[in-house]
């Protein structure tokens, strides 16, 4: 089975430009009421923002468990593997690899952040790093996304209420004046 992309594109493009003249067919025949909600979402841009955000939120938290579950076979294997060298939850078992590997090379004094600790740490812990840390997507207070926002509000009620008041008329009489 092959896509066709141009007929693809063809009924992306079309689909798009269908919707952009409703949207100003509904913005010619109600332009109060486009200029009013334009106005309050300069004023509070949450409304649109805030289920974006939470589309956002929901689309990386179900990634972020999907790759926990991808990874969990290699993570539960890691830790059988450290288990069959010996590190356990008490410590490093005696008469395993692990114990002779110390007492051959460390004697007693193990180094801190080397391998050896490391593999001691999640044998006693069953210890895996989160795979990710949902604080760093923390967004700042001001974005600059709001702030683009609202300049792109206020821009599209100026221009509904110019429509509808006829500047752009005056302007465009102007302009074949000129001519």
């Amino acid at each position: 089975m092959t896509i066709d992309s141009e007929a693809v594109l063809y009924n992306l493009v079309s689909c798009s430009l269908s919707i952009l003249v409703v949207i100003n067919e509904w913005t010619t025949s109600h332009p109060y009421l486009t200029a009013g909600g334009l106005v309050l979402l300069v004023a509070n841009p949450e409304l649109l923002l805030t289920p974006l955000e939470v589309v956002g939120r929901a689309i990386l938290s179900t990634l972020a468990v999907l790759c926990m579950l991808a990874a969990l076979p290699f993570q539960l294997l890691a830790i059988f593997f450290l288990w069959l060298l010996g590190f356990r939850r008490a410590g490093v078992e005696r008469d395993t690899f692990a114990a002779h590997y110390q007492s051959r090379y460390y004697h007693g004094y193990i180094p801190p952040n080397s391998l050896f600790s490391r593999f001691q740490s999640y044998g006693a812990t069953n210890h895996h790093d989160q795979v990710f840390h949902f604080h760093d997507l923390e967004d700042p207070e001001e974005s600059p996304i709001v702030t683009i926002l609202r300049l792109l509000a206020c821009l599209c009620a100026m221009f509904v209420l110019g429509r509808e008041w006829g500047l752009w008329e005056v302007q465009v009489e102007a302009a074949q004046l000129l001519m």
